[in-house]
Order: C-alpha cells, then sequence, then structure tokens
C-alpha cells in the first residue's frame, strides 16, 4: 500500500472511533448535548470518507480492474451517503439562518457528485490516473474546510435522539 501521508495513522485510528460511535445503541448518547453528537459524526466521517479514497488511490497505481472497482464502489457509495445525509440533517438548519451558505454548499455537493461520475467513467474505461485521484481527495479535503466555516458554526440547533440516529443510519449506510 501506497503511504498518502503523515495523516493516515491518526485518521485510521478516527474512522474505528466513528464506527465503534455509529454501532452504539443511541441510549449511549442520550443526556449528551446532539449539538456535540453531530459535530462530531460528520467530521469523522469526512475522515471516514477521505481514507476510502485513499485506499482509492493506492488502488490507482495496481493493475488490478477489479481491485479498483470493488474500492470504487466502496468509495462513491460512502460519499453518496455523507452527502445526502448533510443534504438531509443538516443544510436545512443552514438554509434557516443563510441561504447563501447553503446554496454555495449544495453547488460544491454538485460539483463533488459531477466528480464522481468523470472518475466512475475513467475506472470502467481503466484509465483511472494517480493525479486524478489525488487530485479529487484534494478537492474533499477542501470542501470539509468550507463546510467547517459554512455550516458547522451555524448548525447548532440540536438534533433530537431521533434526528441523530437517523443521521448516523444514512452515514453508513452504504
Amino acid at each position: 500500500m501506497i503511504a498518502i501521508g503523515a495523516r493516515m495513522f491518526e485518521t485510521h485510528c478516527v474512522v474505528r472511533n466513528l464506527q465503534r460511535l455509529l454501532t452504539l445503541p443511541i441510549e449511549y448518547v442520550k443526556g449528551t448535548p446532539a449539538v456535540v453528537s453531530h459535530r462530531l459524526l460528520f467530521p469523522s466521517d469526512h475522515q471516514r470518507v477521505e481514507v476510502l479514497f485513499g485506499r482509492l488511490l493506492a488502488a490507482s497505481t495496481a493493475n488490478d480492474h477489479e481491485v479498483k472497482s470493488r474500492v470504487w464502489s466502496e468509495c462513491s457509495s460512502a460519499l453518496i451517503s455523507h452527502l445526502e445525509a448533510e443534504e438531509t440533517h443538516l443544510i436545512p438548519s443552514l438554509r434557516r439562518v443563510s441561504e447563501r451558505d447553503a446554496r454555495v454548499l449544495v453547488q460544491e455537493h454538485q460539483h463533488l457528485r459531477t466528480r464522481l461520475v468523470e472518475i466512475g467513467v475513467a475506472i470502467d474505461a481503466r484509465s483511472l490516473r494517480f493525479e486524478t485521484v489525488r487530485d479529487f481527495i484534494d478537492e474533499l479535503h477542501a470542501h470539509a474546510q468550507s463546510e467547517d466555516r459554512l455550516l458547522h458554526r451555524w448548525v447548532d440547533l440540536p438534533l433530537d435522539e431521533q434526528q441523530l440516529a437517523s443521521a448516523a443510519g444514512a452515514l453508513v449506510k452504504a
């Protein structure tokens, strides 16, 4: 496997912690402010998606089309689930306080979906390049920073237990 950065071990630990969080019964978060929970849940899922795309980056150097296809399927499903969860559970709250910021993030999501199609076509055509995946990971990272700036500062409205459970379920449906 190709090392994709010094943060790889740290990200691996975050992903393991997110997986544990998502498998806990909702009773474990009762009494915990939901704001804290969703503030952990979505950024941790950003890191999970980034790790998955890191696996695709490593696979992009291999000549094994089956591995690339399998990893790609996991990556695209995870990212689509993540985008849909944000659009369902967080962006509506943002829209109530800043229509402009909500519109910017939805446009960024659409751009990421377009890029997913392009990468999927490249995989099907067996022409996926390392640089393409690396550039997409950079775009994902920039988008996560944009969300931190535009979304998470506004979305302080508490999610109730059912909403939190629903958001967590949406993130792991892939």
